[in-house]
C-alpha cells in the first residue's frame, strides 16, 4: 500500500471518531527536512486541543520496512481522548489486511527522549 492510499484510509477511521466538525492539529513526518519544526507546532497544538471539548486528531507518520504507520491522538465525538496506532500491514507483508487500534489516553503530555520530543499518554 503506498503512503497515500493508507493516509487515506487512516482518516477515514479518525473520522468516525470525530465526526464532521473537528479541528485538525496537522501532521508531521519524522525524518523529513523540517520535521522537528513541524512537529512542535503540530504538538502544541495538540496539548492545547486535548484541553478543550471540541473534537481533534494529529497524525505522526513513518514508513517501516514493510509498511506504513501512523500514531497520534484524537478526541471523539464524545470527548474521549485516545491514542492510536495505524500500521498498512502488521502481519510483514501487503497481502495481509491494516490494522487500527486505539486506547484511552488519561494523561496526555509531551516529554524529550534524548534529544527528540515525544508525546505520551502517561507520565
Amino acid at each position: 500500500m503506498t503512503s497515500d492510499g493508507a493516509q487515506v484510509l487512516i482518516l477515514d477511521y479518525l473520522s468516525e471518531l470525530t465526526g464532521k466538525q473537528f479541528k485538525k492539529c496537522g501532521g508531521y513526518t519524522v525524518g523529513l527536512a523540517g520535521w522537528e519544526d513541524t512537529q512542535k507546532r503540530v504538538l502544541d497544538c495538540a496539548v492545547a486541543a486535548a484541553k478543550e471539548p471540541e473534537p481533534f486528531y494529529f497524525l505522526e507518520s513513518g514508513l517501516a520496512a514493510d509498511s506504513v504507520y501512523f500514531n497520534g491522538w484524537v478526541k471523539t465525538a464524545k470527548g474521549s481522548l485516545l491514542s492510536f496506532n495505524y500500521d498498512s500491514a502488521p502481519c510483514g507483508n501487503s497481502n495481509c489486511q491494516e490494522r487500527f487500534t486505539t486506547q484511552p489516553c488519561k494523561l496526555a503530555n509531551l516529554h524529550m527522549q534524548g534529544r527528540w520530543l515525544k508525546f505520551r499518554c502517561d507520565r
